[in-house]
Formats: C-alpha cells, structure tokens, sequence
C-alpha cells in the first residue's frame, strides 16, 4: 500500500507539472495572439490617421477655394451693382435736366398762375 501511496503521490505531481506547463504554454500563447490583435490595430490605426490628416487637410484646401471663390463673386456682384446704380443715377439725372429744360419754362408760368396754399407758394 505504501508503494501504491507512493506511486500515487507520484503520478499526481506528474499531472500537476503538465498541468501547469500546459497552462504556461496557453498563457504564453495568448499573450503573443493578443500581442499580434495589437500590432494589426496599430496598423490598421495608423492607415486611418493617415486616411484622416489628408482628408483633413483637402477638406480645408477644398474650404479655402469655396471662400476664395465666394469672395471673389460677392466682389464682382458688389461692382455690377454699384456700376449698375451709378448708370441709372446718370440717366435719371440726364432726364430730370432734360425735363427740366423742356418743361422749366412751362412749370413757373403755372406756378405763379395757380393759386397755391401759403405753405407751398414759392417766392418769384
């Protein structure tokens, strides 16, 4: 029996060194897949900052334009609206002295013929 007790004692310290071995080498392996899970997502985020800085950097290039062309038209649009009121300010100024000229004579005849409110008479 004590040979048997032995021999038992044995053969459990035998499993409990595979045993941990095994588990050694599962924890090891582990590791190192986790360690690889970790290189790829270095990778992969690496790729995607990359990705991002030069979507970044067109996305501004590309809002830089937009602005520059925007002020660019607001300008042209800004001149064709002055030139264009600056031409009809012209023409409303050369009919009103044309009318003048045309009428002038006619308008201060009427004038001192009509009889007016006190308010309104204009002196001769």
């Amino acid at each position: 029996m004590a040979q048997s007790r032995d021999e038992l004692g044995k053969a459990a310290r035998e499993q409990r060194q595979e045993l941990t071995e095994a588990f050694k080498i599962f924890g090891e392996s582990v590791v190192q897949r986790m360690m690889d899970v970790a290189g790829v997502q270095k990778g992969q985020l690496e790729a995607f900052s990359g990705q991002l800085t030069t979507f970044t950097k067109a996305s501004g290039e590309r809002l830089d334009s937009v602005r520059s062309e925007s002020a660019t038209g607001a300008k042209q649009l800004r001149e064709e609206v002055v030139s264009m009121l600056k031409a009809l300010s012209e023409r409303l100024h050369r009919r009103w002295v044309n009318w003048q000229t045309l009428n002038g004579p006619n308008l201060r005849h009427s004038r001192l013929s009509l009889p007016l409110s006190p308010r309104l008479a204009v002196k001769a």
